[in-house]
């Protein structure tokens, strides 16, 4: 429990089926991710080394997860 402080839990990530832009998914996780170390850092004083999500595989197949190149654990 006294690592929890180091991880981010993504718990809702959703780009309307209205919009249709190419990769968009996983380019903003991407661009997320990437800045976020910092921006976390500047606001709590944490460096966050774990970042989760959950997908629910009887909805979604995640693959805009794997596109931004987050790794399948469980």
């Amino acid at each position: 429990m006294a690592n929890l402080r180091w991880v981010v839990t993504n718990s809702r990530f959703l780009i309307v089926p209205s919009v249709q832009v190419a990769s968009l998914a996983s380019h903003v996780l991407g661009r997320v991710t990437g800045r976020l170390p910092t921006d976390w850092a500047a606001r709590y004083g944490l460096a966050p080394v774990l970042v989760e999500t959950f997908v629910d595989p009887t909805w979604f197949d995640g693959g805009c997860y794997r596109a931004a190149n987050w790794t399948e654990v469980g």
